[in-house]
């Protein structure tokens, strides 16, 4: 699987660790440690997944995968925002992106047939999905976001896990999008909001036209099969 990533901020982590209780902090040490074995296991199960369509049918659909597990930081800010206590408990409860998976598909065609997969695969449990390719957002921010509980061999927890789809063009808007909002503390003016949600539409635009020609060129990959077929039984 090409591109493959990881994403953990260790020392953004120590840091953090300073100032908080000992308590506290090993409290969320040992729970981030639990959502790791979790990750792997998911990261395994997308391999073998990514491996069963290239054997089966002789494709692969993901271009990417991204993962990374919730620092000790962005985990303390969510409970905070919730204004719960620190404890595994309300960890489990309110933070249901510790675990985030990112897909990133050639075309928006092989997103679906992913997402049933995944939610066929065993001891995985749908949480909520939205849908913001079918429904953009207002800014033109296009994915697939997938909340999911997954059980892991002995263990009784189940783990909530986020998984984001996008295709190669949708990655790309997002990316220089979340660049030009940081530089802007979030708050793009009004010109440069109008502009990315054009640059938005006009990449779903090319994204539908790049899924047209890629089924062009199956379809006549399969008609040139054919034909060679055919002239061969006339012999």
């Amino acid at each position: 699987m090409d591109n493959l990533a990881i994403f953990l901020d260790h020392q953004q982590e120590k840091q953090t660790s300073r100032y908080l209780d000992k308590n506290d902090n090993s409290i969320i040490l040992a729970v981030r440690k639990q959502y790791e074995q979790a990750m792997q296991t998911m990261q395994l199960r997308l391999a073998v997944l990514a491996y069963n369509f290239a054997e089966q049918q002789n494709y692969q659909p993901i271009y990417s995968l991204q993962y990374r597990l919730k620092s000790v930081e962005s985990i303390i800010n969510k409970l905070s925002t919730k204004n719960a206590a620190i404890n595994a408990e309300n960890i489990r409860y309110n933070v249901l992106d510790i675990i985030g998976f990112r897909i990133v598909t050639h075309y928006q065609q092989d997103i679906y047939p992913l997402l049933e997969q995944i939610l066929k695969m065993k001891d995985v449990k749908l949480v909520k999905i939205r849908d913001y390719i079918e429904f953009p957002k207002r800014n033109g921010y296009r994915s697939l976001h997938l909340v999911i509980l997954l059980s892991i061999p002995g263990c009784e927890t189940k783990f909530p896990l986020e998984i984001q789809f996008r295709t190669v063009a949708m990655d790309m808007w997002a990316s220089i999008e979340h660049k030009l909002c940081y530089k802007t503390d979030g708050k793009p003016d009004t010109l440069m909001r109008s502009m990315l949600a054009k640059c938005a539409n006009e990449l779903a635009i090319i994204d539908e036209q790049i899924t047209d020609i890629s089924n062009l060129s199956q379809d006549q990959q399969t008609n040139s099969q054919l034909t060679i077929y055919n002239k061969t039984r006339k012999r």
